[in-house]
């Protein structure tokens, strides 16, 4: 298998577990509906499915490109962020603005999905 067709099957990996992770999260919102047991398997089932995003997840790095989670943030959620430094608490970088420039944002683990890789950075 070439190394793209790898990269998109990963990247089909990532999209799907984060879609199970936001069904799930959604699910425990709800919480006051469930009963222990059905609870008790939700948090496992999340535990799991952020497991297994983390291990698909490849080491960040400056130049790599995340995706925003959109129910992260209402102006940001869904934009592509550029890494400019990766901390303990999750990563900086910047957004690109049409005809404004950049807007330096911070995002946490979790809120975040790796998308890529840039080929040129504004330093």
């Amino acid at each position: 298998m070439s190394d793209q067709k790898e990269i998109n099957r990963i990247k089909e990996a990532i999209l799907w577990l984060t879609q199970q992770k936001k069904t799930v999260e959604s699910q425990l919102k709800n919480e006051h509906n469930l009963n222990p047991g059905a609870k008790s398997s939700l948090k496992y089932r999340l535990a799991r499915v952020e497991f297994l995003l983390q291990s698909l997840q490849p080491d960040l790095k400056k130049g790599m490109i995340v995706q925003i989670d959109p129910e992260h943030d209402n102006m940001f959620g869904g934009c592509l962020l550029i890494v400019t430094e990766v901390k303990s608490w999750g990563v900086q970088g910047y957004v690109d603005v049409p005809g404004k420039g950049q807007a330096y944002y911070r995002v946490g683990h979790g809120k975040f999905t790796y998308a890529g890789e840039v080929a040129w950075m504004v330093e």
